[in-house]
């Protein structure tokens, strides 16, 4: 039964990883790419390493994914905070979309 559900994570995480590398490649938006970069790397991981863990049948393995999975939990949503802001600061403008208000950056 774990290898059924192993397999299953891991292919979920596959899915996840490969759609946000379809993101960062269309989008043209630099913003955009940030956020299929992120997002998708995150949920990819999370599925993929607690997969990856449950296959090897290794609780020290399974230890190990949950103590990566929780670190890239914390630190990829601050990550792409800090490169948006900072193409933000550099002038790079999101792309116009209709009917959406734009806040203006405070210099905070």
């Amino acid at each position: 039964m774990s290898e059924i559900v192993g397999w299953g994570f891991a292919w979920t995480g596959l899915f996840f990883l490969f759609v946000g590398t379809l993101g960062v490649l269309r989008f043209e938006d630099v913003y955009l790419r940030i956020q299929a970069a992120s997002k998708n790397l995150t949920f990819g991981l999370g599925f993929l390493l607690p997969g990856v863990a449950l296959l090897t049948g290794d609780g020290g393995a399974l230890a190990k994914a949950v103590v990566v999975v929780a670190f890239q939990f914390l630190t990829a949503p601050i990550a792409a905070h800090v490169m948006a802001r900072s193409a933000l600061r550099r002038g790079i403008q999101p792309r116009k979309v209709k009917g959406v208000v734009r806040l203006s950056d405070s210099g905070n």
